[in-house]
């Protein structure tokens, strides 16, 4: 097992967090766009995409900013 300092866990894991947590908010609006247009399917296209693109800014971010500590 892994010591971290203070008992705190490493940023990776809240990037791995905040991934699923965008992907899982974007596909939620996602269906709920493609009920409102009568097509899920491209709903939970566009919420997917969306998903993806915000999900990986913040992973970024948060993964060069835990390099830095």
């Amino acid at each position: 097992m892994e010591q971290q300092p203070n008992g705190q866990k490493p940023k990776d894991s809240i990037a791995h967090y905040l991934w699923l947590l965008s992907m899982s908010i974007g596909l939620a609006i996602g269906a709920g766009i493609g009920a409102a247009i009568d097509r899920i399917g491209a709903g939970i296209g566009i919420g997917l995409a969306v998903g993806v693109a915000v999900g990986l800014i913040l992973y970024r971010r948060f993964k060069s900013t835990s390099s830095n500590d």
